[in-house]
């Protein structure tokens, strides 16, 4: 037996373009920005060595950015309970831009080092509120 349906199906440009389309799209880049990330500062480690001195410090980079990043990202659940997604998803990418800043900036390793810190903090937070978004979002349409 057939039945004829009214129901429009929601497509994969409904649901890139349509009326969610933004959240999708910040979703993407917040756990997009921790793969960029990683990959980025794996290139130009070997670099920042040779410019900055202290090769002793080379495997802190990855290190602290990874512990920040899995410590802080335990609490964005929490932080988003209390002060909104939107709220927090600003104010976790002002903290990893400060990191960003303060890498590009660096005038030593150990400088390196604090704003790799700060990125993980930011970032770890942005990718795991990122999955709690989605499930908030997606979830009456699974």
């Amino acid at each position: 037996m057939f039945s004829l349906s009214t129901e429009k199906k929601e497509g994969y440009l409904d649901f890139l373009f349509g009326k969610q389309g933004l959240a999708v799209w910040t979703l993407c880049l917040g756990v997009g920005l921790h793969a960029m990330n990683w990959h980025m500062v794996s290139t130009i480690a070997p670099t920042m060595v040779n410019e900055l001195g202290n090769v002793k410090l080379i495997s802190w980079i990855t290190l602290i950015y990874l512990a920040t990043s899995v410590v802080f990202g335990a609490y964005a659940g929490y932080i988003k309970r209390q002060i909104g997604a939107k709220t927090a998803m600003l104010l976790f990418a002002m903290i990893f831009a400060l990191g960003s800043l303060l890498v590009s900036i660096a005038p030593n390793m150990e400088t390196v080092l604090l704003g790799r810190a700060l990125q993980g903090m930011g970032e770890g937070l942005i990718l795991s509120l990122s999955y709690g978004v989605a499930q908030d979002l997606f979830s009456s349409k699974a």
